[in-house]
Protein backbone atom coordinates (compact mmCIF):
# COMPACT_ATOMS: atom_id res chain seq x y z
CA UNK A 1 0.00 0.00 0.00
CA UNK A 2 1.37 3.39 -0.98
CA UNK A 3 0.58 6.07 1.68
CA UNK A 4 0.95 9.79 0.88
CA UNK A 5 3.96 11.49 2.47
CA UNK A 6 3.28 13.29 5.72
CA UNK A 7 6.03 15.84 5.14
CA UNK A 8 3.84 18.42 3.35
CA UNK A 9 1.22 18.13 6.09
CA UNK A 10 3.87 18.54 8.80
CA UNK A 11 5.38 21.54 6.99
CA UNK A 12 1.93 23.11 6.66
CA UNK A 13 1.22 22.61 10.39
CA UNK A 14 4.62 24.05 11.29
CA UNK A 15 3.95 27.08 9.06
CA UNK A 16 0.53 27.60 10.70
CA UNK A 17 2.07 27.51 14.20
CA UNK A 18 4.83 29.95 13.16
CA UNK A 19 2.29 32.32 11.53
CA UNK A 20 0.00 32.27 14.57
CA UNK A 21 2.94 33.12 16.85
CA UNK A 22 3.92 36.00 14.59
CA UNK A 23 0.35 37.32 14.59
CA UNK A 24 0.14 36.99 18.36
CA UNK A 25 3.40 38.88 18.81
CA UNK A 26 2.34 41.62 16.38
CA UNK A 27 -0.99 41.92 18.14
CA UNK A 28 0.59 42.57 21.52
CA UNK A 29 3.21 45.12 20.53
CA UNK A 30 3.57 47.75 23.25
CA UNK A 31 2.66 50.69 21.01
CA UNK A 32 0.13 53.45 21.56
CA UNK A 33 -0.84 56.16 19.10
CA UNK A 34 -1.18 59.79 20.17
CA UNK A 35 -2.74 62.37 17.84
CA UNK A 36 -2.61 66.06 18.80
CA UNK A 37 -4.57 68.60 16.76
CA UNK A 38 -4.57 72.35 17.47
CA UNK A 39 -7.48 74.50 16.38
CA UNK A 40 -8.75 78.00 17.19
CA UNK A 41 -10.33 77.13 20.54
CA UNK A 42 -8.80 73.85 21.71
CA UNK A 43 -5.82 71.56 21.55
CA UNK A 44 -7.34 68.11 20.98
CA UNK A 45 -5.51 65.01 22.17
CA UNK A 46 -6.41 61.41 21.35
CA UNK A 47 -4.47 58.42 22.71
CA UNK A 48 -5.28 54.93 21.41
CA UNK A 49 -3.74 52.08 23.36
CA UNK A 50 -4.03 48.43 24.26
CA UNK A 51 -5.42 48.39 27.80
CA UNK A 52 -3.58 45.18 28.64
CA UNK A 53 -0.40 47.28 28.43
CA UNK A 54 -1.47 48.99 31.67
CA UNK A 55 0.27 47.52 34.70
CA UNK A 56 -3.03 47.69 36.64
CA UNK A 57 -5.15 46.12 33.86
CA UNK A 58 -6.05 43.02 35.87
CA UNK A 59 -7.62 45.24 38.55
CA UNK A 60 -9.94 46.84 35.96
CA UNK A 61 -10.74 43.82 33.75
CA UNK A 62 -13.15 42.34 36.30
CA UNK A 63 -14.82 39.92 33.84
CA UNK A 64 -11.38 38.73 32.61
CA UNK A 65 -12.23 38.96 28.90
CA UNK A 66 -8.95 40.82 28.08
CA UNK A 67 -10.71 44.02 27.09
CA UNK A 68 -12.32 46.93 28.90
CA UNK A 69 -16.07 47.12 28.57
CA UNK A 70 -18.23 50.19 29.39
CA UNK A 71 -19.33 48.83 32.82
CA UNK A 72 -15.69 48.27 33.81
CA UNK A 73 -14.78 51.83 32.82
CA UNK A 74 -17.68 53.14 34.90
CA UNK A 75 -16.84 50.88 37.85
CA UNK A 76 -13.31 49.85 38.77
CA UNK A 77 -11.77 51.86 35.92
CA UNK A 78 -13.47 55.17 36.69
CA UNK A 79 -10.19 56.85 37.58
CA UNK A 80 -8.49 55.53 34.41
CA UNK A 81 -9.07 58.85 32.62
CA UNK A 82 -7.40 60.82 35.41
CA UNK A 83 -4.46 58.41 35.57
CA UNK A 84 -3.84 58.58 31.82
CA UNK A 85 -4.28 62.36 31.54
CA UNK A 86 -1.81 62.82 34.42
CA UNK A 87 0.74 60.75 32.46
CA UNK A 88 0.68 63.25 29.58
CA UNK A 89 2.08 66.67 30.43
CA UNK A 90 1.14 69.27 27.80
CA UNK A 91 2.94 72.60 27.56
CA UNK A 92 2.01 75.43 25.22
CA UNK A 93 4.79 77.99 24.84
CA UNK A 94 6.38 76.60 28.01
CA UNK A 95 3.26 76.80 30.19
CA UNK A 96 1.58 73.64 31.47
CA UNK A 97 -2.05 73.42 30.35
CA UNK A 98 -4.68 71.20 31.95
CA UNK A 99 -7.41 69.28 30.18
CA UNK A 100 -10.78 70.97 30.39
CA UNK A 101 -12.61 67.75 29.49
CA UNK A 102 -11.39 64.19 29.10
CA UNK A 103 -12.74 60.68 28.91
CA UNK A 104 -11.87 57.10 28.01
CA UNK A 105 -14.02 55.02 25.69
CA UNK A 106 -13.61 51.40 24.63
CA UNK A 107 -13.43 50.48 20.96
CA UNK A 108 -16.25 47.98 20.77
CA UNK A 109 -14.82 46.47 17.56
CA UNK A 110 -11.40 45.74 19.07
CA UNK A 111 -9.62 45.50 22.40
CA UNK A 112 -8.30 49.10 22.26
CA UNK A 113 -9.36 52.04 24.39
CA UNK A 114 -9.21 55.70 23.42
CA UNK A 115 -8.46 58.61 25.72
CA UNK A 116 -9.74 61.95 24.43
CA UNK A 117 -8.73 65.16 26.17
CA UNK A 118 -9.39 68.77 25.18
CA UNK A 119 -7.30 71.73 26.36
CA UNK A 120 -8.83 75.21 26.04
CA UNK A 121 -5.99 77.01 24.28
CA UNK A 122 -5.25 78.29 20.79
CA UNK A 123 -1.98 76.47 20.12
CA UNK A 124 -1.85 76.99 16.36
CA UNK A 125 0.91 79.59 16.63
CA UNK A 126 2.66 78.16 19.69
CA UNK A 127 5.30 75.58 20.45
CA UNK A 128 3.58 72.51 21.88
CA UNK A 129 5.56 70.14 24.08
CA UNK A 130 4.31 66.71 25.10
CA UNK A 131 5.97 64.81 27.92
CA UNK A 132 4.96 61.20 28.36
CA UNK A 133 5.01 59.58 31.77
CA UNK A 134 3.15 56.53 30.47
CA UNK A 135 6.07 54.35 31.56
CA UNK A 136 4.73 54.81 35.11
CA UNK A 137 1.60 52.81 34.16
CA UNK A 138 2.91 50.61 31.31
CA UNK A 139 5.89 48.39 30.61
CA UNK A 140 9.35 49.86 30.08
CA UNK A 141 9.24 48.75 26.42
CA UNK A 142 6.12 50.81 25.69
CA UNK A 143 6.44 53.39 22.90
CA UNK A 144 4.03 56.07 21.75
CA UNK A 145 3.86 57.17 18.13
CA UNK A 146 2.86 60.86 18.05
CA UNK A 147 1.31 62.84 15.20
CA UNK A 148 0.86 66.60 15.61
CA UNK A 149 -1.06 68.89 13.27
CA UNK A 150 -3.66 68.43 10.56
CA UNK A 151 -3.55 66.64 7.19
CA UNK A 152 -0.95 68.29 5.00
CA UNK A 153 0.90 69.70 8.04
CA UNK A 154 1.84 66.67 10.14
CA UNK A 155 4.86 66.46 12.43
CA UNK A 156 5.72 63.04 13.86
CA UNK A 157 7.71 61.79 16.82
CA UNK A 158 8.18 58.76 19.02
CA UNK A 159 8.09 58.80 22.80
CA UNK A 160 9.64 56.04 24.90
CA UNK A 161 11.63 55.49 28.07
CA UNK A 162 14.74 57.21 26.65
CA UNK A 163 12.91 59.99 24.77
CA UNK A 164 10.00 60.96 26.97
CA UNK A 165 9.38 64.48 25.62
CA UNK A 166 8.99 66.19 22.27
CA UNK A 167 8.39 69.79 21.22
CA UNK A 168 6.52 70.60 18.03
CA UNK A 169 6.92 73.77 15.98
CA UNK A 170 3.95 76.13 15.65
CA UNK A 171 1.23 74.71 13.46
CA UNK A 172 0.62 78.06 11.75
CA UNK A 173 3.24 80.79 11.31
CA UNK A 174 2.97 83.74 13.66
CA UNK A 175 1.64 86.89 12.09
CA UNK A 176 2.32 90.54 12.69
CA UNK A 177 0.05 93.51 12.00
CA UNK A 178 1.70 96.11 9.77
CA UNK A 179 1.27 99.90 10.00
CA UNK A 180 -1.73 99.84 7.70
CA UNK A 181 -3.43 97.15 9.80
CA UNK A 182 -2.53 94.49 7.21
CA UNK A 183 -1.60 91.09 8.60
CA UNK A 184 1.88 90.09 7.45
CA UNK A 185 3.79 86.87 7.95
CA UNK A 186 7.13 87.26 9.75
CA UNK A 187 9.05 86.88 6.45
CA UNK A 188 7.07 89.50 4.54
CA UNK A 189 7.39 92.07 7.34
CA UNK A 190 11.22 92.08 7.09
CA UNK A 191 11.56 93.81 3.73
Amino acid sequence: MNLPSRRPLFALCLLAVWASRLMAQAHTLPISYLTVVPDKDYLHLELVLNPFELNFFSEIDTNHNHRLDPPELAGPGKDLTRRLVNCLVVRVDGKVVRAETAGVVPDLDSHHITLRAHYRVDARRARVAIESRLNAVTSGSHITQVRFGKPGHIQSAQLDLQSAAVTFKPFEPQTAVGPEGVVNSPRSSRR
